[in-house]
This record gives structure tokens, sequence and C-alpha cells, in this order.
């Protein structure tokens, strides 16, 4: 028996509706399909639904999309930020080649970065398979502080507790960094806005060996090359399971 054609479901808002919802959205690009809904009438003469809102603007390429979050500049910050990238407009290549790009980061040994996805039906979402173990504080983590050049690189340095200013001098600043910058002294130490990195005890600590930091203006963005080893380094190590804290730190230091 052949099929017949339906008729499709008829439109409940005219053409001239449906530009008021879209320009309604495009003035508050924040503005709560409910709240379209709540105030604009069908041709029925009710209120059509939040569905039909979001229809509507879909129809004309307006998904609703998840906003992109950023750091709070004022005028200062700008103003910042734009003399420091003029100032070091005209660094040249062999400039940028004596800048050693350094940082720290954390590892949990039972993270997750957000990029797990599962592919289940419906009634599968408590299957063994479909549910991944983790533990309730993250079953630990490992702090690791490392550096890199156009020439160089120092070992990984795992940070036990707090990275105080103290310890970042005496653990990481005199064993990684001060014996690489006494054979290149024309190395320039990038570093953020961290407490341990711009606190006095720090800055004595460069000054007294005469090595020089490229000034970083606060709330900049976040451009360190390092930032990339760090996302590839994580990587690995989901790829190996660690089970501990012990495993986590040996994949670290090993990779």
């Amino acid at each position: 028996m052949r099929d017949l054609q339906r008729q499709p479901r008829p439109r409940v808002t005219t053409p001239a509706q449906d530009r008021h919802i879209r320009f309604l959205h495009l003035r508050n690009l924040c503005k709560p399909a409910t709240e379209t809904a709540g105030t604009t009438v069908c041709n029925h003469g009710r209120p059509i639904s939040p569905p039909t809102v979001r229809s509507r603007l879909r129809e004309r390429q307006i998904p609703a999309r998840q906003p992109a979050v950023k750091v709070v500049l004022t005028r200062r910050h700008r103003q910042a930020c734009l003399e420091w990238a003029r100032a070091h407009l005209r660094f040249t290549r062999v400039d940028w080649a004596n800048v050693l790009f350094l940082d720290e980061t954390r590892y949990n040994v039972s993270g997750n970065d957000g990029r797990l996805r599962v592919y289940r039906r419906t009634h599968e979402r408590f299957s063994e398979i479909c549910v991944v173990g983790r533990n309730r504080f993250s079953g630990g983590s490992v702090m690791i502080w490392a550096s890199i050049s156009f020439h160089h690189k120092t070992p990984a340095v795992v940070i036990q507790g707090t990275l105080t200013a103290r310890r970042y001098c005496d653990d990481v600043l005199q064993s990684a960094v001060l014996p690489l910058a006494n054979e290149n002294r024309g190395l320039i130490l990038m570093q953020d806005g961290a407490t341990s990195h711009t606190a006095r005890v720090t800055r004595d600590f460069l000054a007294a060996d005469h090595i020089r930091t490229l000034p970083w203006p606060a709330r900049s963005p976040d451009i360190n090359p390092i930032e990339h080893l760090w996302d590839i380094l994580g990587r690995v190590i989901k790829r190996l399971h660690v089970q501990n804290v012990v495993e986590l730190q040996q994949a670290v230091v090993g990779e």
C-alpha cells in the first residue's frame, strides 16, 4: 500500500513574527528563549513555546552556543598589553631564541580534561563499559616545572608541596636555571605573574646572578609556548592509565 504524502505542520508564526524574534535576540544575545516565548503571541492568540523560538533562530543560523570565557580587562590592562607589544615589536628571531620559557603545571591521577566521550544507547548509562571510575579527590596529583627555549631545555623538576618563593629559588632556579644562565649570559627568562615568580625573594635571587626577565603585563594572554608541551604530556599520561601518584610521577619525569 502506497504511503500518501502528508501535509507539514502549519507554522504558528508569521514572517513578521519570525523577524521580530530574530531582532529581539540580535539586540540581546543572552536573552533566553523562554522569555521571548512568553511575550510573543502566535496566530491562534496563544504564546508560542520556547522550542519554536529556538527553531526560528536556527532557521536564521543563530543556534544557542556556550559563550567564550575570557579574563576581564580594564583600560589599564589593555594599555599595558599594547605598550608591551609595541616595545617588543622589533624583537628578531635571535632575540626570541635567547628567551627561556618556563612554567609549572599539575597533573592528577584520575583527572578528566573534558575530552572523554562515550557513545551509548539510552538504557546503557550505568553499564560497566560506559562508566569511568574516578577517585573523589582525584587520587593525588604531581606538580612539575620545566622550561624550554629555541636551543635549550632544562630537566623537569617535580615540586614537592606548595611552590613558595623560597622553594622556587632553591629547588628550581638554583638547580635548573642558574647553570644554564651561567653558560648563556644573554638568556632572558619568561615567566608569568605567579606569586612565587614575582616575590621579592625571587627578584633578589635573579638580580644577584644578573639574570634578566622578560616583563609580562598583568592579565595578558597566555602565549607561553610551553603550554603546548603540557597539553601533549597530558595526553601521553592519559594513555598510560596511571593508578597512583608514584606511577604518575614516574610517567611525568620519564616522558
